[in-house]
């Protein structure tokens, strides 16, 4: 999988309705040692899910996969999660088609994910791009940020905390991103589902 030339910041661009505040390059070389989350990861009860690029992981069995194939410039929604009931992300008549996020407000206590790829051209962009602290995900370099209040679009859907992830790619200057919203109550406990979703994610040789 290679998704390509870096996307523009995607505030106003309704197709995805989540960007990093840095796009870049990851590569897959051996990431420094990082100081672990203040979150302690915990999944539960979960099923597994696979998406393109030989990428599988383990989620709570309470979220369901919502396999929503997008495309935006040089960035593909891959699939959603959540807990809540999702609507198709877009609307189109015989000449246009608008999309956005799949559902308009989170319940109370629920969860909306975004699984997406993209990618780079750029030399100059950091090996992992995006906001947050280096670690591993996969054994593939990573960065994850935590926030609360959220960073948008999570505020619009009346969250209260997002989480921040990307990937290094199979390829140079290729990444996944996955962006996470989270509503009261429960929010530690749905932080610590997502970072443990995180910690099953494997890479298909």
């Amino acid at each position: 999988m290679r998704p390509g030339p870096a996307r523009p910041s995607l505030v106003g661009v309704t197709l995805l309705a989540w960007c990093l505040t840095a796009c870049g390059s990851p590569t897959a070389t051996r990431p420094t040692p990082a100081p672990p989350l203040a979150i302690t990861p915990v999944l539960g009860p979960s099923a597994t899910a696979r998406l393109p690029g030989r990428l599988s992981f383990r989620h709570p069995v309470g979220w369901k996969l919502s396999r929503y194939r997008l495309t935006s410039g040089f960035s593909t929604v891959l699939a959603y999660l959540s807990t809540a009931r999702l609507h198709p992300p877009c609307v189109g008549t015989a000449t246009s088609e608008t999309c956005g996020l799949p559902l308009k407000t989170l319940p109370a206590g629920g969860v909306l994910i975004l699984w997406s790829a993209s990618g780079s051209l750029s030399p100059n962009a950091p090996p992992v791009p995006g906001p947050g602290t280096p670690t591993t995900v996969g054994g593939r370099a990573a960065r994850v940020q935590v926030a609360s209040p959220p960073r948008a679009p999570c505020g619009s859907l009346h969250a209260d905390a997002s989480i921040e992830v990307t990937i290094a790619g199979s390829h140079r200057q290729d990444w996944y991103e996955v962006d996470a919203c989270i509503r009261s109550p429960h929010i530690r406990q749905s932080e610590a589902q997502v970072l443990g979703m995180l910690r099953t994610v494997t890479f298909a040789p």
